[in-house]
This record gives structure tokens, sequence and C-alpha cells, in this order.
């Protein structure tokens, strides 16, 4: 009677833990099935497919193309390193649609106007659908961005990396280290962006050093990231060749901020487009106002009155040639040209960047240049 006892207690234990594994089994189905459901390749952009009126100013900034300078880079590493076209083609789209959105937010925070030579999303579609359209366009890219390169990626070539790990986890493992790049671009694009606006409303001119981690952050991330997304899709790019190739796109971000830095204030083509010293009223810290304040060749009281000017709202075009006439005097000019012909040379005398820096050309100033504004 007692070992019937026992017999019958042993059943009822393998039953309950019989049930209890299938119960586990069950709640582990369902949730992989809502995984697969929220993450479903072909239903990763759903957001755009019923919602397409919600991305309107994003879409009006990809129809006026700008110079698509972060598309000819990534093709450029790209082929370099001989990366599969189709994941040149998606880290084009990924930097794209997050660049678009990010423009959308610039130029509400910098008051702007005009954009690409039209007006600006704000001004055309209102603030709170382009800001709405913006960040809805960011965070699908987040949502969506693993499943985009998950069929892209070559599991084998990571063996060495994640040994005795099936194909598709090693797939998902990639995926998800290439949110984890654009997540922290995205970061770091608006901590550059937030310490523009920060530095200019406090009226805290910044060091040369702190300008160039800004840039290096808000601008910079749209030359790297790519090399970074490269980096970690694939085994074709070696450590040394990265770093090489990292540091190289760091002056050349500084080549290309500084550069448009300085055409703001000096080319009459642009200002055909933007508008006279557009930089001016924006009371933007560019390259070259900070490269003035910190000018050892004047005194106080001359650097005194520049911003007294600098900083007067509603500045006429012959205050703003005032402005320039002082930078000039200054040599300021004269010194930022230079720089960005030896950035220029450091950039190529590593790798040849010039059919890159073909698209990107810069002329010497001429005071002569501002007659017509004075």
């Amino acid at each position: 009677m007692l070992y019937q006892n026992i017999y019958i207690l042993i059943l009822l234990i393998i039953l309950i833990i019989v049930s209890l594994i299938y119960y586990l089994y069950n709640m582990v189905k369902r949730y992989n099935t809502l995984l697969e459901t929220t993450y479903n390749k072909e239903n990763n952009s759903t957001g755009v497919k019923d919602y397409k009126y919600l991305y309107e100013p994003v879409e009006y900034y990809k129809s006026i193309k700008g110079k698509n300078m972060r598309n000819h880079m990534a093709t450029f590493i790209g082929k370099y390193f001989n990366i599969n076209s189709n994941i040149i083609s998606q880290a084009c789209e990924t930097a794209n649609k997050l660049h678009n959105a990010s423009l959308i937010i610039d130029d509400i925070q910098d008051n702007s106007i005009k954009r690409r030579e039209h007006s600006c999303a704000h001004i055309v579609y209102g603030m709170p659908v382009s800001l709405s359209s913006a960040y809805l366009s960011i965070f699908n890219e987040l949502a969506t961005n693993p499943n985009k390169y998950y069929d892209l990626i070559d599991a084998n070539q990571f063996k060495d990396v994640y040994k005795d790990v099936p194909n598709d986890i090693i797939k998902q493992l990639v995926s998800y280290k290439c949110l984890q790049i654009v997540l922290k671009n995205c970061y770091l694009a608006h901590l550059g962006q937030a310490l523009d606006i920060y530095w200019a409303n406090k009226k805290i001119i910044p060091s040369e050093q702190e300008y160039y981690y800004m840039i290096n952050a808000k601008t910079g991330l749209g030359f790297t990231g790519a090399l970074d997304l490269f980096y970690n899709l694939t085994t074709n790019i070696s450590k040394e060749s990265y770093d090489k190739f990292y540091n190289i796109l760091t002056k050349f971000t500084h080549f290309f901020q500084i550069r448009d830095d300085y055409i703001n204030l000096t080319d009459p083509e642009f200002w055909a487009k933007k508008g006279y010293c557009e930089d001016f009223d924006e009371k933007k810290y560019s390259y070259l106002i900070i490269k003035y304040n910190n000018s050892t060749l004047l005194d106080n009281k001359e650097k005194q009155e520049f911003f007294d000017l600098f900083y007067k709202q509603n500045l006429t075009n012959s205050e703003k040639s005032a402005l320039i006439k002082k930078l000039d005097n200054a040599e300021i000019f004269k010194d930022t040209y230079k720089l960005l012909i030896d950035l220029k040379y450091e950039v190529n005398a590593v790798i040849d960047l010039n059919i890159i820096f073909d698209l990107l050309p810069i002329e010497e100033f001429n005071i002569g240049l501002i007659k017509d504004y004075y």
C-alpha cells in the first residue's frame, strides 16, 4: 500500500512537471510569435505605409536634394573596402532618413528660412507637423533598423567570433549591434546640436577644442557612421584600417564644417541661395568667430566692438559688411583658407579623396566681393 502511494505521488509530480514545461513552452512560443509579428521584415515599415502623410515634411527635404555628401562618402568608403553594394545602399538610405529628419529639427531650432534654396519644412508645413514628422522618421528608423540588415549579413564571416552559434542568431547579434551604433550616433548628433544652441543662447564662445568636439558629433557622424556600420556588418575592414580611415574622416569633417562656415561669410553664390552672411543672423559661433575671439593680434576693445555689433538683432547688410571687414583686417579669412588647404592636403596624403573634394570647392576671399552689400 505504501509503495502504491509513493508510485502515485511520483506520477503526480511527473504530471505537474510535464504540465509546467508545456505551459512554459506555450508562453515562450506566444512571446516569440509576438516578437516575430512586431519585427517581421514584411511589416517593418508599417508606420510609413499606413501613415505616409505624417512623413511629408521629411519627404519634402528628400525631394529637394542637396549635395548628398553623406551618400558620396558612404559609397566611396564602401567601394574602397569592397563592401556588398546592397549594404552600401542600405547604409545610404539610413543616413539619408536620419539626416533629413535632423535637418528639420535643426532648421526649427536655428529659426532658418531657407534650406537648399527652398522654404524650410516648418515654413511650408508648420512647426508642430514638421517636428512630429522628423521624430517619427527617426523612431521609425530605429524600430525597423535591425531587420533592414538581417538578410544582408554573411553569417559565415563571423564564425570565428561567434563559435558554435547558429547563423540566424549570428545575424540577429550583428543586426542589433548595428542598431546600437545608430542609437549612439543619434544621441551624439543631438548632443552636438544641443551644444551649438546652448552656446549661442547663453553667449558662451567655445574654445577651438570644444568646437571640434561639437562638429565631430554633429557633423562627423554623417561620415564616420557609414564606416562604423561597414566595420560591424562585415569583416572586410581590419582594426588598423578602421582607425586609419576614422582619423581621415575626422579631418575631413573639420574641412567640411569649417568650409561651410567659411563660404557662409565669403561666397556670393552661397549668399544668393541662403542670404547675405546668414550665420550673423543666427548668431552662430562658427569657426571664424571663435578664431577672431581667440586672436592675439586684437585688443579687448576691438573684440568688444565686434561682438557688440555681432549680437545686435536684425543686422543690416551694411552692418554685416562692417563685421566682414573686421574679420578680414584680423586676417581670419586668410588663416581659415590656409587651414582648409592644409586639411585637404593632410587627407589626400593618406587617402586620395579628390573625388569628394571636387564637390566642395573653395576660393581665397576677396574683400571686394562685399561691395554690393555695403
